[in-house]
């Protein structure tokens, strides 16, 4: 039998956080609660002592656009320690582009990673600075964990499309208060039902929420405090008042108070531009991978599967790297041409596609989840994983699939040997609250670990049960139930 525990050595050196080993996704928690404190989510920290954030501008913007932009950027230096600086030759970076809508990533992913700013709708200054804030790694304000003691929801004046765009979130609210002047902050009217209030301010309703002059003191306090979180220190000794004396509400600014110009519902502008998207935008303006598997959409008129094409195939376009020899990129053909056999799956050759996978050889085998909408990395590391069942794995990820051994039904099937688990990377072992397709637990799936996965000095982690002695952890390839879920979750 052939364990699946294939991935610790050539992941190892990797740079990347893979949750449960293989899985490259961008950090959705803002200010995010990293899932392990070894990596980080964050930008990090340079040298000598700023926090320097890569980019490159498009050149589809004119000069006042790009002018625009530059200034939201230099307006983060005034009082913290980010600098955004040009793109050398990093590999993370952002890229802004003028695509259709204004969207970002959350926090850092580690590679190129889109923030669109769509021209003449999305180049104003506060909304600049919101989209940046999210690839620094913050929510909307409206979402926080203890938003319900500052304001009330109207869900009956919500768009039923948009209900999950108020979902509370997990945040570290690092000791701030909840902040109505924020740039991150929601207008009243925000996925209404024919401009219906939908958020509240509470106790006192007049409070003015929504504005886009740009970020609010509490913003830069917030800044400041999650970036001293990851290196022990705050980014400067200074911090601005907030929410205490003087202030007139806990959490508005004076700069703030009186100014009624710009409390004018931004969202409206992000929410319109943002309409014709065909990218899945949480909240409205927040692009995600899509983490469910197989992945349960947050919102069923979008979709984190591949389309089907008129001729009723799920076309999926690909590039593979020429870094790979022949005989390697004749292994993932085959990988990739097996699907043909049983499935609706066809990957075919990019030729313009916006949505694609690149098969390159980084550090480790991994893919991010799901259709993303852009171009998406999947890790063929050389040697180590040009083997057709990890091919295939990690492919599936691409499609939608998370690992057998977190499946929301996994414990009536197998043991989670806790004690035996490295005690970082525990978080691996988390169920998922997946879509089952009606199919049976499958210890001879593709997508199930072996029995050492993460294991402390090769101790045993996933036992079956009842009968321990069912193998786990094969990578020939493809079950018969890998297929049928294929199927069934793409309506082959």
């Amino acid at each position: 039998m052939m364990n699946m525990y294939i991935f610790s050595f050539p992941l190892k050196g990797s740079n990347d956080f893979l949750l449960e080993g293989d899985i490259l996704i961008p950090k959705t928690r803002n200010a995010m609660k990293c899932l392990n404190a070894t990596y980080s989510c964050l930008w990090p920290k340079s040298a000598n002592g700023k926090v320097e954030i890569p980019f490159l501008i498009s050149s589809n913007y004119d000069d006042t656009e790009r002018a625009a932009i530059l200034q939201a950027m230099k307006d983060f230096e005034q009082d913290t320690c980010i600098r955004f600086i040009p793109r050398a030759t990093q590999t993370a970076y952002l890229t802004i582009e003028p695509k259709s809508g204004c969207f970002s990533l959350l926090g850092r992913i580690g590679n190129s990673q889109l923030v669109s700013l769509q021209r003449f709708a999305c180049i104003e200054h506060g909304i600049i600075q919101h989209e940046l804030l999210h690839a620094l790694g913050f929510y909307h304000e409206h979402t926080r964990s203890d938003r319900d003691q500052y304001i009330r929801i109207n869900w009956e004046n919500i768009n039923q499309y948009f209900v999950n765009n108020f979902d509370k979130q997990d945040t570290n609210n690092l000791n701030t208060p909840y902040d109505y002047s924020s740039v991150m902050h929601y207008g009243r009217t925000a996925f209404g039902k024919n401009g219906l209030e939908t958020i509240i301010p509470i106790p006192d309703s007049s409070v003015p929420i929504g504005q886009t002059k740009g970020m609010s003191n509490i913003d830069i306090s917030e800044k400041d405090r999650r970036k001293g979180e990851q290196v022990g220190h705050l980014c400067r000794a200074g911090r601005p008042t907030v929410g205490g004396e003087g202030a007139r509400h806990p959490g508005v600014d004076d700069d703030f108070a009186d100014d009624k110009s710009d409390m004018t519902d931004f969202t409206a502008t992000i929410l319109k531009t943002n309409k014709g998207s065909n990218d899945f935008l949480l909240e409205g303006d927040i692009l995600i991978p899509k983490t469910r598997n197989a992945m349960k959409c947050l919102n069923a008129t979008y979709s984190c599967l591949w389309p089907k094409s008129a001729n009723g195939k799920v076309e999926i376009p690909f590039l593979i790297s020429s870094n790979y020899d022949d005989t390697e990129r004749a292994a993932i053909l085959q990988a990739m041409k097996d699907f043909e056999q049983d499935t609706c799956i066809r990957f075919i050759p990019r030729a313009t596609q916006t949505a694609y996978l690149t098969i390159e050889p980084k550090s480790g085998c991994f893919s991010l989840l799901g259709r993303i909408g852009d171009r998406q990395v999947v890790s063929l590391q050389r040697f180590s994983c040009i083997d057709h069942g990890i091919i295939q794995h990690e492919l599936l990820h691409a499609l939608g699939f998370y690992h057998e051994h977190t499946r929301s039904d996994r414990d009536q099937y197998i043991r989670i040997n806790w004690e035996n688990i490295d005690k970082s990377v525990l978080y691996n072992f988390d169920k998922q609250d997946t879509n089952n397709l009606n199919t049976p637990y499958d210890y001879s799936s593709v997508m199930h670990y072996g029995r050492t996965a993460f294991g402390k000095n090769g101790l045993e982690t996933i036992i079956p049960i009842p009968d321990s002695s069912v193998p786990i952890g094969q990578r020939k390839g493809m079950s018969n139930i890998d297929i049928v879920r294929i199927n069934r979750l793409y309506k082959c």
